[in-house]
């Protein structure tokens, strides 16, 4: 798996295993082409911020052989959830070394959902990448890396990347990982519109360009290591790019309207993070976040997060 992973692993003094998920950001997406399996071949510049989801896993947990409760009702608690998803194709492939519980009484799993769902912020796929490790963890298994992103990028596109986090170009589906080096600590302002957009609606109503950007997600970590050597972003406003903004801003008004009013705003760069609906703003230290925090949130009605990066 390479460095260790963006999530945090927490003991609990009962044995239980607190792992925290963190979002991630799309500071470039571009759409290269249309892919014949019906998903889009894509370039990324992703990084991994300090807005978490908590999962806490306990062994043992009921006598189901899985169990997940979360505290948003709105989210499924079944099998349309990736963290189900993904702790079954673990324990199907570890069989009773993983699902016996440590005593035959299953494994509970309780999400606490913070990530805002519809986002662009990966939040599912990261509580899905944080189920992964964390069972590996809890249970002592020695699943091998290449058997845990193979169940990751079945359970869906941004898990195989959200396994590690950090800094990294991703490709393919998003399934193609380069790590490339990204400080912790850069200050961002994520903004939420507090409405949702599907994924699906947004690649649909979106066509791939004639003459793609290939290579922009490679220079803006190239600057952004200029930039570090100055302890900031570097001079990033040119190079944040989404392809989807254009039919996010169609089916979302709200999106448009962020977009609008942050760029009208002091920052060093606007973007909308994968699909929408959240818009990152960069800033200069956490209290120019915060001061771009207050005044979006007097012009327009959404959720603001004030992050930074984290390492993975």
């Amino acid at each position: 798996m390479g460095p260790e992973p963006a999530v945090i692993f927490q003991d609990l003094p009962d044995g239980a295993l607190r792992v925290l998920a963190p979002a991630k950001v799309n500071l470039v997406l571009e759409v290269v082409g249309r892919r014949p399996d019906g998903y889009h071949d894509l370039e990324m510049a992703n990084v991994t911020v300090s807005l978490y989801d908590e999962l806490t896993l306990r062994l043992p947990g009921t006598g189901d052989p899985l169990r997940l409760t979360t505290d948003d009702p709105r989210l499924p608690a079944g099998e349309g959830n990736l963290v189900v998803k993904a702790a079954r194709g673990l324990l199907a492939l570890e069989g009773p070394a993983g699902t016996s519980g440590g005593g035959g009484g299953g494994i509970s799993i309780h999400l606490r959902k913070r990530i805002p769902v519809g986002a662009g912020l990966g939040g599912g796929s990261s509580d899905a990448a944080a189920t992964l490790l964390g069972l590996v963890r809890l249970l002592g298994l020695r699943t091998p890396p290449d058997e845990l992103d193979r169940i990751a990028l079945s359970v869906g596109s941004d898990v195989p990347y959200l396994m590690r986090g950090g800094g990294a170009v991703c490709r393919g589906r998003g399934e193609k990982v380069e790590p490339a080096p990204c400080p912790a600590g850069l200050p961002l302002l994520v903004a939420w519109p507090r409405v949702g957009l599907s994924t699906a609606a947004v690649y649909a109503a979106q066509t791939p360009p004639l003459t793609p950007g290939v290579g922009r997600a490679n220079v803006l970590f190239a600057t952004i290591r200029t930039g570090a050597r100055g302890g900031g972003w570097g001079d990033l406003r040119e190079q944040l790019f989404n392809r989807l903004e254009a039919p996010a801003r169609r089916l979302c008004p709200e999106v448009g309207r962020l977009i609008d009013e942050l760029n009208r705003m002091d920052t060093l760069g606007v973007v909308m993070s994968g699909s929408g609906s959240a818009v990152v703003a960069l800033a200069r230290d956490a209290g120019h976040a915060r001061t771009i925090g207050a005044d979006i949130g007097r012009r327009v009605s959404c959720d603001t997060f004030v992050v930074e990066t984290v390492a993975g």
